[in-house]
């Protein structure tokens, strides 16, 4: 039963440090879990590390059930029982697994601080590109405000979360004996890793990244929510509403307008009274305006949709990327047999940034932003600014909301790029190259937002080698459980 206690206040310590992020808790969120699993049995480790994968699966994600309601119609009963399914089958199998590994590496006396942290990082590699796809509530994004986030830029968020959780483990090794390190000298190594970390984020959080002069943006927040976004016969006031925030935008003659994703519910490559009001009242628009919305292609009778994004400049439509990562059973079906809700959904084809006049953007599309390799696609194929257009009112949740920000921010993080991001509801941002919001709307409001960017080219040891250091980190983590037992002096 103390296990248990233990794994359910390391859950309790996650799920609020990465609600609001704080200096110190998240270096002792998971010290609870890992001494309990260094104690345990590997069979017990691995129960243990299934009811934390559970219990903070909830805690992060309490806003879940209600989504489901809302979306899909389930009931109250069966919308709880959703989000214990998603803990005890896509998150619960990683931390169950690492659980057990750690445990039977205790056994053999090889597991150290920075044995755990690969272990953990390896653990949140599986999860976010396993079958199912789910790399939300990263450990890393706990850091978001740290200097310690800088260090994203040379192995990911992968690079981070490891470090915290080596950190973790160090604490932990007060309690179970079986995760302190094996000497004073790798105790130093880890804690000069620690200081490196801190000092390299401190001196990378004021360097300067971007090319020519400043770029003012705009983004248009409209505050339509779930009721009002598909109510069909409130269509033309949801448009009318966003154009009239956008002529406010102009004003000020920024280069890019931005708009969130599926911002329309019409299809601009047809032709139809909506879109011809659109573009008219876009003409003398300034800058280029982005905007989510729809689109199709068909196949024979089937017509296949996509989440797309276009510009338009000048009161044409130009150019049009879609999603290339959809969203597991919303969109599409992760495994054969299984449902999905938005049946017809197709990805599109490889990543490539939309062309505007101000410069190429990478686009990531709501949950696209979640994954660290989808900006790093995006800087290697030239984008210069990084856009996230999101649909964050299903969340019906701030705190859900900033957690999306966060996310995001580690992208900009990773290949020092500044991102613009655009919701209906919040949280709308401009992010700079070092995860800051240097200007946000506040959650649930309509808003117009402005402010600058610049364009970068960098080329940061992330972009370069993506994620070979995490995948060596896990395949060294994978070693340790099968070599020799090492007896402890």
């Amino acid at each position: 039963m103390a296990g248990a206690g233990l794994t359910l206040l390391s859950a309790a310590l996650y799920a609020l440090c990465l609600a609001r992020p704080l200096p110190l808790l998240p270096w002792l969120a998971l010290a609870p879990l890992f001494a309990a699993c260094a104690r345990a049995t590997p069979r017990r480790a691995g129960a243990l590390g299934w009811l934390f994968g559970i219990a903070a699966t909830a805690g992060v994600g309490f806003w879940f059930p209600r989504m489901l309601r809302d979306f899909f119609g389930l009931g109250a009963v069966a919308s709880a029982l959703g989000l214990l399914g998603v803990g005890a089958l896509v998150t619960g199998p990683t931390t169950a697994l690492f659980g057990a590994w750690l445990a039977h590496l205790a056994r053999r006396g090889r597991a150290g601080p920075v044995a755990a942290g690969a272990g953990f990082a390896a653990g949140e590699i599986l999860r976010a590109y396993g079958p199912i796809g789910a790399p939300w509530a990263l450990s890393a994004y706990a850091l978001a405000e740290s200097p310690f986030a800088q260090a994203a830029e040379l192995a990911g968020a992968w690079g981070v979360g490891g470090l915290l959780a080596a950190g973790n483990a160090a604490v932990a090794s007060l309690a179970a004996p079986a995760l302190r390190p094996r000497s004073r000298l790798r105790a130093a190594a880890l804690a000069l890793a620690l200081a490196a970390a801190w000092g390299f984020g401190h001196v990378r959080a004021r360097a300067s990244f971007g090319e020519g002069g400043d770029l003012p943006v705009a983004v248009v927040q409209g505050g339509v929510t779930w009721d009002f976004r598909f109510d069909g016969a409130r269509s033309q006031p949801n448009l009318a509403r966003y154009l009239a925030l956008t002529r406010e935008a102009a004003a000020r003659t920024p280069a890019l307008v931005f708009w969130p994703e599926h911002a329309i519910d019409f299809y601009l490559a047809d032709d139809g009274p909506e879109r011809a009001a659109l573009l008219a009242a876009l003409g003398s628009l300034p800058g280029d305006l982005v905007l989510g919305a729809p689109s199709y292609r068909r196949e024979g009778a089937v017509a296949r949709y996509r989440n797309s994004v276009y510009a338009v400049a000048g009161g044409r439509v130009g150019d049009r990327v879609d999603k290339a990562q959809l969203v597991p059973f919303a969109e599409a079906a992760p495994l054969a047999g299984l449902p999905a809700a938005g049946t017809g959904y197709e990805p599109g084809g490889p990543r490539r940034p939309l062309a505007t006049r101000a410069g190429p953007i990478g686009v990531l599309v709501c949950s696209e932003a979640l994954f660290p390799s989808a900006a790093r696609e995006f800087a290697r194929a030239g984008a210069a600014l990084l856009f996230h257009p999101s649909n964050d009112f299903w969340m019906a949740s701030r705190e859900g909301a900033a957690l999306m920000l966060r996310s995001a921010a580690f992208r900009a993080i990773e290949v020092r790029r500044w991102l613009v991001r655009a919701t209906p509801t919040g949280v709308s941002a401009v992010v700079d190259p070092a995860g800051r919001a240097r200007a946000r709307a506040a959650w649930g409001e309509a808003a117009v937002l402005h402010g600058r960017v610049r364009l970068a080219r960098a080329r940061t040891l992330y972009e370069r080698v993506g994620e070979a250091p995490a995948l060596a980190a896990a395949a060294w983590a994978a070693l340790l459980a099968v070599a020799p037992r090492r007896p402890r002096l």
